[in-house]
């Protein structure tokens, strides 16, 4: 039999959790209107759920914006986000 629970409940759960944050954190709290336009798309373990891979993309309706731009105001922001992540 297959077991029907998917591998790493705990660590999806922590992924599906700091998605949910994230999401919060840039449309509201980053006060950047380059990364307010972001949605995250997915976050997932790295190799294990101590570090994680964000994915994020512009939302549908994102004003056209250099994906290097977004890179670098991702970059600066990273301590915010991790700190408001890690409450």
């Amino acid at each position: 039999k297959t077991d029907p629970r998917p591998k790493n409940r705990k660590a999806l759960q922590l992924c599906a959790q700091v998605r949910e944050a994230l999401s919060w954190i840039l449309g509201t709290e980053c006060g950047d209107d380059v990364l307010a336009q972001l949605d995250v798309i997915d976050v997932r373990p790295a190799p294990t759920s101590a570090r994680s891979l964000v994915l994020v993309a512009p939302s549908l309706s994102a004003d056209a914006t250099d994906p290097a731009v977004i890179g670098e105001r991702l970059h600066a922001a990273g301590g915010l986000l991790r700190s408001a992540v890690a409450k």
